[in-house]
């Protein structure tokens, strides 16, 4: 079956949000994940649908690493994007991560994360994105702002949100 729309997996894991997308026929350009494990677990999804060696597209580097751009650009080789997908870690958002760090995560770099998918997003403009929250994510606060509502803001400057409930979709205007 031909596979009709593209993806990038940001915080791409071992892969949970990818496998939708591969059981719906998008096809994944690249896969962001610095953990090395998951990257070989994500190389063996890719396998399982289909994807030959040369098209497996897993990125095992930090998604702060300051030439991350490139080398997505350089996997996806002009190919047009049409969503962006991304679960930042949650540790620093979910209300037991708080509830066991004395300053309540709010040191935590984690809670920045957004930052470097959103650089990306804007860089790519895909026609949607999605951006997996947590349930703690709509109750943290950086700075006595809700990182819902930065977070939010910040995504949300060419986009509008299409779902909020469970996670952030949002379509280009």
């Amino acid at each position: 079956m031909k596979k009709n729309y593209t993806f990038i997996d940001l915080f791409a894991g071992c892969g949970g949000l990818s496998e939708g997308f591969y059981r719906k026929n998008f096809r994944a350009l690249a896969h962001v994940e610095s953990d090395s494990y998951s990257c070989e677990s994500l190389k063996i999804r890719m396998k399982h649908y289909g994807y030959s060696a040369k098209d497996i597209s897993v990125i095992e580097k930090d998604i702060t690493n300051k030439d991350i751009i490139q080398k997505i650009k350089k996997r996806v080789e002009g190919s047009k994007i049409d969503v962006i997908l991304g679960g930042p870690p949650c540790q620093s958002f979910s209300s037991l991560g708080r509830a066991k760090d004395i300053n309540s995560m709010k040191d935590d770099p984690r809670n920045y994360l957004f930052e470097s998918y959103e650089k990306i997003l804007n860089y790519f403009k895909p026609k949607i994105f999605l951006f997996e929250d947590v349930t703690g994510l709509l109750s943290a606060k950086l700075k006595k702002k809700k990182i819902i509502d930065i977070i939010k803001k910040k995504l949300g400057k060419n986009y509008k949100i299409l779902n909020e409930i469970k996670d952030l979709v949002f379509k280009k205007f």
